[in-house]
């Protein structure tokens, strides 16, 4: 595993690593999620609702018998505090060219985002960045979506997926985690 990237936008922490999964276990995935059954019913805000995004919701009682799931955990713990967040929604984003992605936060409180990016290659000319702005609505950060990267974020970063390209070859997947805070 590789720390890419470690910052904060408007004291929200958020990192990026690389090198996490297996080549085999990502081709696995993108192949399970190209297969699955996608509704059109996500919506990053209320005013966005005539919009809605393609989504797969998955089981979080079946979280613990994925590798990703773990890979997901034990950087969590070692990055944040160990057993500090516990997840209570999962699913797959997909999107085409032709899709709206829209600027939204996750929370509103101190939670955490794990987004993954299940494509089996990249190239900067395809898009499908991930942008995260400050409290200007300037970006503060623009992630690449590299094969199997994971970026784990404060929920209440502003952020917004953007289509890829009409030249790329691959839709944008993205495995979402979202954790809440353990509270003792």
């Amino acid at each position: 595993m590789t720390l890419t990237h470690n910052l904060e936008i408007d004291g929200k922490r958020l990192l990026v690593a690389d090198n996490i999964l297996q080549h085999d276990y990502l081709d696995g995935l993108v192949r399970r999620f190209y297969n699955a059954p996608f509704v059109k019913n996500e919506v990053g805000r209320p005013d966005t609702a005539a919009f809605p995004h393609w989504a797969h919701e998955l089981d979080i009682k079946e979280l613990d018998a994925q590798p990703i799931w773990k890979h997901t955990v034990n950087f969590v713990n070692n990055y944040l505090g160990a057993n500090s967040f516990k997840p209570y929604r999962s699913y797959v984003n997909y999107g085409s060219f032709t899709d709206p992605m829209f600027s939204h936060v996750d929370a509103t409180n101190h939670e955490l985002t794990c987004l993954w990016y299940i494509v089996p290659k990249w190239h900067i000319d395809w898009a499908g960045e991930t942008l995260f702005f400050n409290q200007q609505n300037e970006i503060g950060f623009a992630c690449t979506p590299k094969p199997g990267r994971l970026v784990v974020f404060d929920s209440r970063i502003m952020h917004s997926g953007r289509p890829p390209s009409i030249v790329s070859q691959f839709s944008r997947f993205t495995l979402a985690f979202k954790m809440e805070k353990v509270t003792q």
